[in-house]
């Protein structure tokens, strides 16, 4: 009897102490970035361990993470049991994979204490706020409270990526107003200075008068041997006053 006894209280130690190493494991962080890197729905083998999530589980978190797509909403989602000890929150361990993976979409991490939301699209109070959403379908399933998170996100980074579309646009009309406004004026003023330039030179400059045409001398007359009266092409000389003819 005491034997049993103490055969029972071994097993029921060494199964206290697995379950404690188990849960005081954290699922690795190599593979977690491996895996991400590689595809969008990752689920650790301790999720599954501790029933926080069934087989076809992966299918439904890639539709999320497909229908995001399809919307121009990049996702990733991590399903996990516990952290490395300098990661705290989910959010934390969001960011710090989208910043890892140079991930410029909506990372989702979900563990046992909540859920979390990179803020690389979203602002800080963005995410937070969507997780306190999505909160009460964190407490019955991991996957439904990812699919949850997944689907609010999608509306909130369409609105962030529209207004800095918005603004981008706004900055180029003002840009383009300001730079057209300097190359009028540029040209305004090169413009008058050359007007200006013109005008001096022409003051300088005198106007001259037309030379009038030389008049002929008196009683001489010239011929080509054509002339009637003429022979010879000789030129004739005018006959003193008095003369006979």
């Amino acid at each position: 009897m005491i034997l049993r006894r103490t055969a029972a209280i071994a097993l029921s130690t060494i199964l206290l102490i697995l379950c404690v190493s188990t849960r005081a494991r954290a699922d690795p962080i190599t593979q977690v970035l491996d895996a991400l890197n590689v595809n969008n729905v990752y689920i650790s083998d301790l999720v599954y361990q501790h029933h926080e999530a069934q087989q076809g589980d992966e299918a439904r978190l890639q539709a999320a993470v497909d229908a995001a797509n399809n919307q121009g909403v990049a996702e990733k989602i991590a399903l996990l049991q516990r952290f490395p000890s300098n990661i705290h929150t989910a959010a934390e361990a969001a960011t710090n994979i989208g910043n890892f993976e140079d991930f410029t979409g909506v990372v989702i991490v979900v563990w046992p204490h909540g859920v979390g939301l990179s803020t690389d699209p979203l602002t800080d109070g963005e995410a937070a706020q969507i997780a306190r959403e999505v909160a009460p379908y964190c407490t019955g399933s991991f996957t439904t409270c990812a699919t949850a998170a997944a689907d609010r996100a999608i509306p909130v980074v369409k609105s962030e990526k529209s207004n800095a579309y918005r603004s981008a646009a706004i900055f180029w009309v003002i840009t383009l107003a300001i730079l057209g406004v300097v190359i009028g004026g540029v040209v305004l003023f090169f413009r008058r200075r050359t007007a200006k330039t013109i005008a001096s030179l022409g003051a300088f400059s005198l106007p001259t008068e037309p030379s009038a045409p030389e008049e002929p001398s008196a009683g001489v007359s010239f011929s080509g041997p054509d002339s009637p009266g003429l022979s010879g092409g000789a030129v004739a000389e005018p006959k003193p006053p008095g003369a006979g003819s």
